[in-house]
């Protein structure tokens, strides 16, 4: 799905409400992303992501669609798709870079409060952090 795209079919910044989108198997091929995909290709991926496995398309299943066929499906560029998954692929990055940062501010103050032989909670730190990131000038 992604490659017709350029986004994954569940997505959300929450990983909870994320988790809770899969389990339910709710996704939507929003517009103007789709609007150039076909109906078979739509169809397909409507099949591939059914929640109950039993339901759910097998292999002979996928290799007998129509779309993976290539009955009726127009073969033509999609544009806007590699500059969708590449705008992903760098929200991803700076996601994973942010968090990162994060990461490594926590294990210095904890590193820092050990060599002064200062206690600190898990919470005391991530409270500092997050004090220092809402004042840091990035």
């Amino acid at each position: 799905m992604c490659r017709l795209c350029g986004f994954p079919p569940f997505f959300d910044d929450n990983n909870q409400t994320l988790f809770q989108l899969i389990k339910d198997g709710s996704f939507e091929f929003p517009s103007p992303y789709w609007d150039d995909i076909s109906d078979l290709a739509k169809d397909l991926i409507s099949k591939l992501l059914v929640v109950n496995p039993a339901q759910r398309l097998n292999a002979d299943g996928i290799m007998a669609h129509p779309w993976i066929r290539g009955e009726g499906t127009p073969r033509e560029e999609l544009p806007d798709v590699l500059n969708n998954i590449k705008k992903f692929n760098a929200r991803r990055r700076l996601k994973k870079a942010g968090t990162a940062i994060i990461g490594s501010i926590r294990w210095r103050r904890l590193a820092a409060a050990s060599k002064q032989n200062v206690p600190q909670s898990t919470k005391q730190i991530n409270e500092s952090a997050h004090l220092d990131e809402a004042t840091s000038p990035l």
